[in-house]
């Protein structure tokens, strides 16, 4: 599964879980190489609606959205999207807490710049939950390190240096997932629609 993916300028990164009283915290950074243009303007991680994900607490930059995937992702039944983002306040750590505890699997991330819709494939929550024996009994960050420091060393890298120190620090090192997408449609109110399966495209398209 990928733990990092480059998306429109925009370095993702899954740093890990945390497990304490039945409930996982899902930990995230985002840095920006250069000064990407169009920049963001929010992304989006894709969860399950069946069973559903009780988010119960987020942190990070910007507003937190749980809903419909709309514009990027708008088959996700459900989604976490930080919102209101720019080049000034997109770099930092992100985190959700679920209820419960749940396998880790590959999840659709997008980020929405300009006119654009960036999407990939990221390590995130699958649908299936964890046994009672099986929850984690400890956060599962690498030894002498946390979500801060992880980001401020990729934040002092060059940018082709950030996804391989990630990948050094974790078990997996897939290939960058980055695809362009149709332009975004406009947003919609965020409401909740059962799960249909998540549509690709390999091809840009630029609107003119």
């Amino acid at each position: 599964m990928p733990d990092t993916v480059d998306l429109g300028g925009y370095t993702i990164s899954f740093l890990g879980t945390q497990y304490a009283d039945e409930r996982e915290t899902w930990t995230y950074s985002v840095i920006k190489n250069g000064r990407p243009e169009p920049e963001i303007t929010s992304w989006t991680l894709e969860l399950c609606f069946n069973p559903l994900h009780n988010v119960i607490s987020s942190g990070g930059p910007g507003a937190v959205v749980i809903g419909q995937g709309k514009p990027c992702i708008p088959m996700a039944g459900r989604t976490i999207k930080w919102e209101k983002l720019n080049n000034d306040n997109v770099e930092g750590i992100y985190t959700f807490t679920l209820e419960g505890s749940y396998k880790k699997t590959e999840r659709q991330v997008a980020v929405h710049a300009g006119p654009y819709c960036y999407r990939a494939l990221i390590t995130g929550p699958g649908c299936q939950e964890n046994l009672k024996e099986e929850f984690p009994e400890k956060e599962n960050y690498p030894e002498k390190a946390n979500p801060e420091e992880l980001f401020l060393t990729e934040r002092s890298a060059e940018p082709n240096e950030n996804s391989r120190r990630q990948r050094d620090q974790f078990e997996n090192s897939p290939e960058n997932q980055g695809l362009i997408v149709q332009p975004a449609e406009e947003p919609e109110n965020e409401k909740v629609f059962q799960d249909t399966p998540p549509q690709f495209s390999t091809r840009g398209i630029k609107l003119f």
